[in-house]
């Protein structure tokens, strides 16, 4: 499986975004991808140590905070039947309830579970609207948990054989797990932002993700003053480019939530590529829901990267 960008430029006054999501097809064609090759910083998530940080943010408590969120990032693969060529990006996980929603009936459009069970839901994953644009496309949508090594390939739920879908929870975010699109909660254009639905066989999947939300505020409040100082002269991307595995880059914030003809964008130099769209954007500033990343900005004299504020 091979990927090539696709690219799609909002042209502006000054300056145009390039958008990061990485469109998948079958054939010889070469990659294409927004890197640059020179600059380009991204380390594997299974590799992410003390020393992997850059010298400033070398504390314990952040790196706990950093191992904690990467267990909420997402991989999205998104392919409408019918509809041309799929496509990948990056997702947040987000838990707002204390329980579990569970359905007696799966509601999973041809679910490939083929015998009856439970499904189960309450986890919402934001990400771009470009990305996911439309409750057509959310229910299109496959997730990845904890999708850290190896080589994506996307299933087709008419060639496989249903037995590959069911992913065991090992409950130590380690082992990937699949889950299911079902529709958009929230939906801001302007912000480029949506808040989608998911369904999931595992019950322990809810667990898990409020687990370590709990894990990333706990080692938020144990980072020290003085590290969150710094932390805000930083960027963290935490995404999937290529539609590969996950990886962690760090950079310069350039600017915080800078008025922009009608929105509030940030800028920042950490690395992404094509699939990296709607990647959590970690500063010192916000301890709470991050940033998704949006693309980059392209103008006379740089190339930067962008997020529209939420």
């Amino acid at each position: 499986m091979k990927k090539k960008t696709k690219s799609k430029e909002i042209k502006c006054t000054e300056s145009y975004v390039v958008e990061e999501v990485c469109e998948s097809f079958s054939g010889n064609e070469e990659r294409s991808c927004s890197c640059d090759k020179a600059t380009n910083t991204f380390i594997p998530i299974t590799q992410l140590t003390l020393e992997k940080l850059p010298d400033k943010l070398q504390d314990s408590s952040l790196l706990d905070f950093l191992t904690a969120v990467e267990k909420l990032v997402v991989h999205l693969y998104i392919k409408v039947p019918g509809e041309g060529k799929g496509h990948t990006g990056t997702g947040f996980a987000w838990i707002g309830k204390d329980e579990v929603d569970e359905y007696d009936k799966c509601p999973v459009s041809n679910c490939p579970v083929l015998t009856p069970h439970k499904s189960y839901g309450g986890v919402i994953v934001y990400t771009n609207h470009h990305v996911v644009a439309n409750d057509k496309e959310a229910a299109a949508c496959q997730v990845r948990f904890f999708f850290n090594e190896g080589k994506f390939t996307p299933m087709f739920f008419d060639k496989i054989n249903a037995g590959v879908y069911h992913c065991g929870v090992q409950g130590n975010g380690e082992t990937t797990v699949l889950a299911f699109g079902q529709a958009l909660r929230e939906h801001r254009v302007a912000k480029d932002l949506v808040g989608l639905q998911i369904i999931f066989h595992e019950k322990d999947l809810f667990e898990m993700v409020q687990d370590f939300t709990k894990k990333r505020v706990a080692a938020w409040s144990k980072i020290r003053p003085e590290k969150k100082d710094l932390f805000k002269q930083h960027a963290v991307v935490i995404s999937h480019p290529h539609g590969e595995a996950k990886v962690i880059s760090f950079g310069k914030l350039l600017s915080l939530e800078e008025d922009k003809e009608k929105e509030k964008v940030t800028r920042y130099t950490a690395s992404t590529c094509t699939g990296s769209s709607g990647a959590p954007v970690l500063t010192g500033h916000y301890a709470t829901r991050p940033f998704t990343h949006r693309g980059k900005e392209y103008s006379e004299t740089s190339v930067v990267n962008i997020s529209n504020s939420f």
